[in-house]
């Protein structure tokens, strides 16, 4: 069990206050990515994020003095992390350093984790019936969050788009390449290229241009991923840490179906050209020549 609350802290050389946040417990096992040093583990330790770090011009193991409550605070920083709360500016030290500035303080919030299997649902009537007028129990049961399956029903929509878009865009340059070179193909068929072999001709040259894109695509991708994803949270002040993305394409399997994505969108979109070349009629192509 983490239990937690919230208040402001001043600290020298800020402009405003930041946000500060208390805890008690085990609260390094809610799984807070940490992009250097490490999580606080006891009296005067605090871990702060990554633009309030910058703006109070501190680094991993310098001091610090926290006002809290009216209250000097003797902190020393041992670790930076990723945090949503006021954009980075959060700091976030043990319950025990808190209780110096406000010796009567009770937590505001409790975070319960129960053991696999139980009914949360069933504990949380069970702990709001208990003091109905001070407590207000939201349960989260365990896996993807509702608005995190919502993003990743849109990026899919979007995937789905993108591939149609690629096999529109095979299609149309086979098709123009074909017309292209009608005159030749028609010549191949008047000294015996089969439909067939017309059809696979067409195909497979499709085939290696989508091989290549896939090949290209890939890393080009990635390093496109990384780079926007870094300048975006750049830009309102909190950059991801590099420990945030870098598991994410690390499945070569995943990687090597995308590549032959490529294939299989240069197959549905030069199918119907290859087949409509491979239909044509040699003595009008040739006679209209």
């Amino acid at each position: 069990m983490v239990t937690y609350t919230f208040d402001s802290a001043i600290v020298s050389g800020l402009s405003s206050p930041v946000s500060a946040e208390p805890m008690r417990g085990s609260s390094a096992a809610d799984g807070y990515l940490v992009s250097q040093g490490r999580w606080f583990s006891g009296p005067g330790e605090a871990v702060g994020g990554l633009a309030f770090v910058q703006e109070a011009h501190l680094k991993v193991g310098d001091r610090l003095i926290a006002t809290v409550n009216n209250h000097p605070l003797q902190l020393r920083l041992v670790g930076i992390y990723y945090d949503v709360v006021n954009f980075g500016r959060d700091l976030r030290f043990d319950w025990s350093s808190y209780l110096e500035a406000n010796p009567t303080v009770q937590p505001t919030f409790y975070s319960i984790t129960l053991r696999p299997g139980a009914d949360f649902q069933a504990y949380a009537q069970r702990v709001s019936a208990s003091a109905p007028d001070f407590l207000s129990v939201q349960p989260r049961p365990a896996g993807t969050p509702p608005f995190v399956a919502l993003a990743n029903a849109i990026i899919l929509v979007l995937a789905l788009v993108l591939a149609v878009i690629a096999v529109a865009g095979v299609f149309n340059t086979v098709l123009l390449n074909t017309r292209e070179r009608i005159q030749d193909i028609a010549t191949l068929k008047a000294l015996g290229m089969s439909p067939g072999q017309v059809v696979g001709m067409v195909v497979s040259s499709a085939c290696v241009l989508g091989l290549l894109g896939g090949i290209l695509g890939i890393p080009l991708g990635i390093w496109l991923h990384r780079t926007l994803l870094d300048l975006t949270t750049s830009a309102i002040g909190d950059p991801l840490p590099a420990a945030f993305y870098q598991g994410a394409f690390d499945n070569l399997a995943i990687l090597a179906l995308l590549a032959l994505g490529g294939i299989v969108a240069a197959l549905l979109g030069g199918a119907l050209p290859a087949r409509s070349a491979a239909r044509r009629s040699v003595v009008e192509v040739l006679r209209a020549e």
